[in-house]
């Protein structure tokens, strides 16, 4: 159930962690204006689903509204620019890039151009978060209660215990591109911040909360590091969102899967009761293949994995990313046109 204290004019934990699948009204949803490669027209930005009544238009930072009728309409169930709007959308040339930025991104699509770069604010002075109300429903994968697979932890939260967390992966795992991680309004923590924090909110417990992610990183480098990265900590969780990197660089799903399989044998080794949570990869830009790779696939192994060994469950980013984007673009949800999400997606 939605909350009624729900607020869309500043970042609020219980606001931004209301599942998009449910009810029918969406908080903050990010879009941005930047030209078709093709025909170099700046397009009306998709929505998740159909605005039945746009609420609010704000900037990235929530502190600017925007005026329906003066800077942007409603058009087709998107959001359109007016002649005057004061929201910033990306000319040609700076978005398609005849030479590349700091990172080479090449298009498949515009093969003459590459797309630019940037993390930290270079997006978000391009993004606007739009609240509003709907009524069609939710078409997508529904994430399922998997209590059963964690009992451990599932008893340490409904006992009111201690429950110590251990958080493990590359950049997505580390923050980039959080807005409260780069240090941006709206100021929005990490993803593993938002879990703990809504997991204590919610049970009453105290989670202690160890974040040893280091951007670039594959699984093979989980591996070898494990011992100072991981159970140094004595997790009673460890969380694990390898695969990003490891898809840049063509690892078959059934290398990925292995190291994931050596790297909890070499957690429970020192810790036998450690459980564990397999978070699937998020997607790449699909048009640029430098780094796009099998990441998607990945999610069948770690499932596998899940069902194979006790202790371990699944908590599939990729499934709800696919969904999310038949409905948007990729401009719309990223925070450096690679592999790092935005806000909206960061809180899924």
């Amino acid at each position: 159930m939605q909350s009624v204290v729900a607020t869309y004019d500043k970042y609020d934990l219980q606001t931004y962690l209301l599942p998009i699948w449910e009810g029918h009204t969406v908080y903050n949803e990010i879009v941005m204006f930047y030209p078709d490669g093709l025909t170099k027209k700046v397009d009306p930005a998709p929505l998740l689903y159909t605005p039945q009544k746009v609420l609010s238009v704000r900037s990235y930072d929530l502190k600017t509204e925007y005026v329906e009728g003066v800077d942007y309409t409603v058009e087709n169930g998107c959001i359109a620019l007016t002649a005057a709007s004061r929201i910033k959308a990306w000319a040609y040339d700076a978005y398609w890039l005849a030479t590349p930025s700091t990172v080479k991104l090449p298009s498949v699509r515009v093969p003459d151009r590459y797309y630019v770069y940037g993390d930290g604010s270079v997006f978000a002075e391009y993004q606007v978060c739009v609240t509003y109300t709907h009524e069609d429903r939710w078409g997508g994968p529904l994430p399922t209660y998997q209590g059963d697979k964690l009992p451990r932890t599932t008893k340490a939260l409904k006992n009111k215990g201690a429950l110590n967390v251990v958080y493990y992966g590359p950049s997505g795992t580390a923050g980039k591109e959080a807005s409260g991680a780069i240090g941006i309004p709206p100021h929005m923590p990490r993803w593993t911040e938002l879990v703990t924090q809504q997991l204590e909110h919610l049970t009453g417990v105290t989670i202690h909360e160890t974040n040893t992610a280091v951007s670039g990183k594959k699984i093979d480098w989980g591996l070898e590091n494990v011992e100072e990265r991981v159970n140094a900590y004595s997790p009673d969780l460890l969380v694990l969102n390898f695969g990003g990197n490891d898809g840049s660089a063509k690892w078959s799903c059934e290398k990925f899967q292995a190291y994931n399989r050596l790297l909890i044998e070499a957690v429970r080794a020192k810790h036998p009761a450690c459980e564990v949570l397999l978070v699937t990869p998020y997607l790449f830009n699909p048009d640029e293949r430098t780094r796009y790779g099998p990441q998607a696939e990945y999610q069948t192994g770690l499932i596998q994995l899940a069902e194979a060994m006790d202790g371990v469950a699944v908590a599939n980013m990729t499934e709800i990313d696919q969904y999310v984007m038949t409905k948007k673009r990729y401009g719309d949800v990223t925070g450096n046109n690679v592999n790092h999400h935005n806000d909206f997606l960061i809180r899924v």
